[in-house]
């Protein structure tokens, strides 16, 4: 994680992402049990994802990219206990990959839904990340239980959703 803070200069979302990536493969290669069940916990979910699927154009990001560097890789952040990293990892990736559209939630009225789809990419859902409220948006789904997964540049112009305001 460290070589984050060295490049963060000369990073784009592209290159941290590769990084983030090889970090992972080196973890889950691991074979400490406690790394095990932190890996499963956090960054499972991101196993199967072809992170260029979410490569959007700038005018769909949502995020301040030198914010989250600047914010999440800092040395106190990383080393304030062994769980840190695994989280950082998580929520940087979920902050790249998962579109956060300006719609209000309706249940807490944050404009922090993310713009989900189900496996089979026949319903699109919204997902605050404040609350954890869900709603479907457009589409069929027979559960809202299903696992859901980031919306690709391609949904998200489909469907006219615009960026939420970092």
């Amino acid at each position: 994680m460290s070589i984050v803070n060295r490049r963060k200069g000369e990073l784009n979302k592209e290159m941290l992402l590769g990084l983030l990536s090889e970090w992972t493969v080196e973890v889950r290669q691991l074979k400490d049990m406690r790394v095990k069940e932190l890996y499963k916990m956090y960054l499972e979910y991101f196993d199967n994802l072809d992170f260029s699927l979410f490569s959007f154009d700038r005018k769909y990001i949502w995020y301040s990219f030198e914010d989250l560097i600047t914010y999440n890789f800092r040395k106190e952040m990383l080393l304030s206990s062994f769980e840190r990293p695994f989280v950082i990892v998580r929520d940087v990736l979920w902050e790249l990959l998962v579109f956060k559209s300006d719609l209000e939630c309706t249940c807490c009225g944050n404009d922090n839904f993310r713009i989900m789809v189900n496996e089979i990419r026949t319903a699109v859902f919204g997902v605050c990340d404040v609350c954890g409220c869900s709603k479907l948006l457009y589409g069929k789904a027979d559960s809202i239980e299903a696992q859901l997964y980031p919306a690709t540049q391609n949904i998200v112009e489909t469907y006219g959703f615009t960026p939420s305001a970092y």
